[in-house]
């Protein structure tokens, strides 16, 4: 790594700095005095001079497609047209003093210069020629790309295919690295570095006389610089959608230890790829790493902000001032008295890594993880059939109607101790509620948001942590709320959320911003499956606090677990779709419907004894599913009346006439001595008979002996 660092520069600063060029902004004056071609057409590509390169050609993504590069830094929507033209590694458009390029440059060498990308277009259009870079594209689309690029140059009658010399720039990487967190095993180094090897052998196999730039992918954690200062104004929201694993990681967490070093792992991986030499094994074919992206010094304006005008309107793809210093990198890396290679440098390749032994440790690292439910409010009135004189509940949308409902849209089980802080003072300020005497209930409902971004922060949102805040906030109000019923609602099923789909945008873009963690993984990914883990540790956790004895010393006080939800499912309707009637237009929160069965399904779980609580949702439509309490049992149920009396017959609103059994009459009542002289009779019987038997036994030992001994003396 430290020689390829003093062969090739390993940083890019965008600055105006450049060796054989100079310039401002996006054009380029050129400095260079030797312009010739070599006296005859080289043999091989180590003694390649620039003006012997008569095709340039490149493949990748967006960046080298050219999304967004002359958009306006307003018109986020611009950034969908592709300005071919002006991509660093294969634009064509105007000339070096006005568009710094790559193919500009080398244009200065060799007026026949052909192969460059013109205007704007998608990859099919004639004006892409050897441009074939596809916007969004990820590593596994690259061999598709490379085998388009060779028909075109074989089949077009300005390339003589086998003996022009050629340039080929590849780059790609950004998006594996965006979605990696979302799929670990698609994405891994490994399959990057097969596709990028893929792709490098059929060019080795089937195109002659080609130096082909391996561009490595560029150390992206910087430009989350520009997401993190709200005075920048860059559109976060869409790069959220963009690139959601370098965007959403919280700083210092473990999500975003491994962006880094999934990023790294991807450099290395194509350093050791170049370094087994095995696209050296003929003298007119080499690759060669350009490793300008390894680090990126992202420029500051004069008051130490993010230089917007270097990044396009969505503060994600690159303007044309960055696509210019892209260029002017390449070039400064490539040029010599020949274009450089590995050879004509002196370099030695270090060669393959070594084969790892046999495993002799199967251990495993462990690591915990996080998650979290969505905000939801209660709309029941059934409670107000029972007392009509009901205070706290919340009316309508305005803050001033919230009563005693102290949740907040997108709060985390952090943010509940506050909340709960909050209840208490609105408690004690209200003149209507005798906070000593009047007898509470509180429901908290918690730990979708946190799941939904668990992956973004594993450390603070670790099942530890969501009990923890739990704990905090249920130990104040043990110790200031007299009278007081709190119902914890256990966290519900989250994965089941990537079932719900609709073709809205709300639905599609809404649903991925709100609950990242859950939507945005593929099915059967080891990232789906750590979240059904992590959801069903929150349960666990959540459990064990609430069913100890932590809260049982008041007898004014009770928490009790609400489990209606620990086994979740999503009612079907049609051709086994889900009902999309249970959610609001964003396909994460729930309508009006679903809050009307949470709340059902809470009331029936208060009213049935610990160990016989429905552990699952019902959300079939029933108006006569509200059951009432029984005559036997009451009350509410709270853990301690739950093992002291009788289970619970519950009835629906709606009852059938019945017709009463008519009962045995009891027996007369007998006179207390009587069993007493019974169990007195009885006893002296049982002494009589063991008497008896102990002496029969007694009788039959001393026959016995007595026999023996006349046998023995008679003579």
């Amino acid at each position: 790594m430290a020689a390829v660092a003093a062969l090739f520069t390993p940083c890019l600063v965008l600055t105006a700095a450049a060796l054989c060029v100079s310039g401002q902004f996006t054009g380029t004056e050129m400095t260079c005095e030797d312009l010739g071609p070599s006296a005859s057409t080289p043999t091989s590509v180590h003694e390649l001079r620039p003006a012997d390169i008569k095709v340039v050609a490149a493949v990748g993504d967006s960046l080298t497609a050219g999304n967004g590069i002359a958009s306006s830094p307003n018109n986020v929507l611009d950034v969908l047209k592709q300005y071919r033209g002006l991509s660093w590694s294969i634009g064509g458009d105007d000339n070096l003093t006005t568009v710094t390029t790559l193919p500009n440059i080398l244009k200065h060498f060799n007026h026949n210069l052909t192969g460059y990308s013109l205007g704007m277009g998608k990859q099919t259009t004639p004006q892409a020629f050897l441009n074939q870079a596809v916007a969004g594209a990820k590593s596994k689309d690259l061999p598709s790309q490379v085998r388009t690029l060779v028909a075109r140059m074989k089949n077009d009658s300005r390339i003589n295919f086998e003996s022009d010399w050629k340039v080929i720039t590849l780059f790609i990487g950004g998006n594996d690295v965006c979605d990696h967190c979302y799929n670990s095993l698609l994405y891994s180094e490994k399959n990057y570095v097969s596709h990028v090897q893929e792709t490098l052998d059929y060019l080795h196999k089937e195109v002659p006389r080609a130096l082909v730039n391996l561009i490595e992918p560029l150390h992206i954690i910087p430009l989350r610089e520009m997401h993190t200062d709200a005075s920048v104004k860059c559109p976060t929201w869409l790069v959220n959608i963009l690139c959601p694993c370098v965007i959403l990681p919280k700083p210092n967490s473990e999500a975003l230890q491994l962006l880094e070093d999934i990023n790294r792992s991807y450099q290395r991986a194509l350093h050791e790829l170049v370094e087994s030499s095995q696209y050296d094994t003929r003298s007119d074919f080499t690759v060669v790493i350009q490793p300008f992206f390894r680090e990126i010094v992202v420029p500051r304006l004069p008051d130490g902000r993010p230089d917007r005008s270097f990044f396009s309107a969505d503060c994600f793809h690159l303007s044309q001032k960055a696509q210019t210093q892209m260029a002017r990198s390449l070039w400064n890396n490539m040029s010599s008295p020949y274009i450089r290679t590995y050879n004509n440098s002196n370099y030695v390749y270090a060669g393959p890594s070594p084969t790892p032994g046999p495993i002799t440790n199967w251990g495993s690292d462990f690591s915990c993880m996080d998650l979290e439910p969505s905000d939801t409010v209660p709309t029941s009135d059934i409670l107000k059939k029972f007392n009509p004189s009901l205070r706290g509940f919340s009316k309508d949308q305005l803050p001033r109607q919230k009563g005693f409902n102290m949740a907040m849209a997108g709060a985390k089980t952090s943010d509940i101790p506050g909340q709960v802080q909050a209840l208490i003072k609105a408690m004690r300020e209200d003149k209507g509620v005798d906070i000593e005497k009047d007898w509470k209930l509180v429901t908290i409902f918690v730990g979708g948001n946190d799941l939904c971004h668990y992956c973004t922060d594993q450390n603070n949102l670790a099942p530890m942590n969501y009990s923890h805040n739990l704990m905090l906030s249920l130990d104040m109000l043990y110790k200031e709320v007299p009278r007081l019923l709190v119902n914890v609602v256990e966290i519900f099923e989250i994965y089941q959320l990537k079932t719900v789909k609709k073709n809205t945008l709300g639905c599609s873009l809404l649903q991925r911003i709100s609950c990242p963690c859950v939507i945005n993984p593929s099915e059967n990914s080891p990232e789906i499956e750590e979240m059904k883990r992590i959801n069903l540790q929150y349960q666990v956790e959540m459990k064990y606090l609430i069913t100890g004895d932590r809260y049982d010393g008041k007898e004014d006080f009770a928490v009790v677990l609400q489990p209606f939800l620990h086994n979740s499912f999503i009612p079907q309707i049609g051709k086994g779709e889900p009902d999309e009637s249970l959610f609001s237009v964003d396909c994460f929160h729930i309508s009006e419907r679903a809050h009307s069965e949470m709340a059902i399904a809470l009331w029936n779980n208060m009213l049935e004894p610990e160990g016989k609580k429905q552990s699952y949702n019902n959300f079939t439509h029933d108006r006569s599913k509200i059951h009432c309490p029984s005559e036997a049992s009451p009350f509410i149920f709270t853990k301690t009346n739950s093992f002291h009396s009788l289970p619970p017959v519950t009835s629906p609103t709606t009852s059938s006439p019945t017709t009463a059994i008519p009962l045995s009459p009891c027996p007369p009542t007998m006179h207390k001595w009587v069993p007493v002289i019974v169990g007195v009779v009885s006893l002296l019987a049982g002494i009589a008979v063991a008497w008896l038997f102990f002496s029969c036994c007694q009788r039959r030992k001393n026959t016995v002996p007595r026999g023996v001994e006349m046998r023995g003396t008679n003579f």
